[in-house]
């Protein structure tokens, strides 16, 4: 499949419409589901790209107008919410359980007409085009609203639609991958935990502390040579997913920032002390033997009494 530029730009309001969410009155809810109501999803019914079907409402059925009512290829939209980092947020619908549903009113629907992919015009509603055009929409606004109109003006790009549906499929593919991969890594992980358990439920292997088995490290200024370059690490520099330095900017002494401090060498182990929940430690690679890293890591360097690499396990 060969992607092209010369596919034409269509607003979303040619090619399909926003639908408005419900709007009712407490004495319009019910306690229990009836033939004639229906489960009323809200905006935190959405959650990373996916419907919950969680603490649903139900809702009397003659408050639900025939457009209103959720179908298998919808994707339902967040309009309003006191957070702005809320407002846009989108999930694609499939039915449940055969349940008769729909959305409230601080959502909306958007609805593709009958020649367009439903799953295609899904995935923009996740790019950062989409995400962007968001918070420009409501930037400036005391109250986090997005109009039907702000989503069907937006402009896509749309191919045949044979080339919607190998699009889709592609990244269905890659997100399948990514998902197994994700699975294979967290099995990885516990099968090295219930190792190191074993190994540490043993008195053969007391535990010790491990600034018994670390030396300590330098502090350079790259300041004092101000025409030398040398590379920097920094937090951002650190996948913490894959536990590895993705990253080093080549920097002038005279332009290093102020937290460019910290001396590392090749099998160095460096912990973040900055948001530690995100697990950002990595294992120094030869080409960074040498360099330079923030001070917001903590730089531990094995001693000849410790494997840096068995070291670099215990901080994952």
């Amino acid at each position: 499949m060969t992607l092209s530029k010369n596919w034409e730009e269509k607003e979303l309001g040619a090619i399909g419409k926003c639908i408005r969410g419900v709007s009712y009155k407490p004495n319009d809810l019910l306690q229990n589901y009836i033939q004639e109501s229906f489960f009323l999803l809200r905006s935190n019914n959405i959650q990373e790209n996916t419907v919950i079907n969680e603490n649903l409402q139900i809702v009397k059925s003659y408050r639900v107008k025939e457009k209103q009512i959720l179908r298998e290829g919808d994707t339902i939209i967040c309009m309003s919410s006191g957070s702005k980092q809320l407002v846009g947020k989108a999930a694609f619908y499939e039915p449940k359980n055969n349940q008769k549903q729909t959305v409230g009113a601080f959502c909306a629907v958007y609805r593709p007409s009958k020649n367009i992919y439903p799953k295609f015009i899904n995935l923009f509603f996740y790019t950062k085009k989409y995400k962007e055009y968001i918070l420009k929409a409501i930037s400036g606004t005391n109250i986090n609203n997005l109009k039907k109109e702000n989503i069907e003006k937006i402009k896509i790009p749309v191919p045949p639609i044979n080339i919607q549906r190998e699009i889709v499929s592609i990244i269905e593919r890659a997100e399948s991958l990514k998902e197994k991969r994700k699975h294979a890594n967290e099995l990885i992980a516990k099968l090295a935990q219930s190792i190191f358990l074993e190994m540490f439920d043993n008195n053969e292997y007391p535990l010790e502390k491990i600034g018994k088995h670390v030396v300590k490290t330098a502090v350079r200024d790259p300041r004092k040579v101000p025409n030398n370059t040398f590379k920097y690490v920094d937090i951002a520099g650190i996948d913490n997913e894959k536990g590895k330095i993705t990253k080093a900017k080549e920097i002038l002494g005279k332009d290093a920032p102020s937290r460019a401090r910290k001396e590392i060498q090749e099998n160095d182990v460096i912990v973040s002390t900055v948001r530690p929940n995100l697990n950002a430690t990595a294992l120094v690679p030869p080409k960074l033997d040498n360099q330079i890293c923030s001070t917001g890591f903590c730089v531990l360097r094995s001693d000849t009494t410790l494997n840096p690499r068995y070291l670099y396990t215990q901080t994952r």
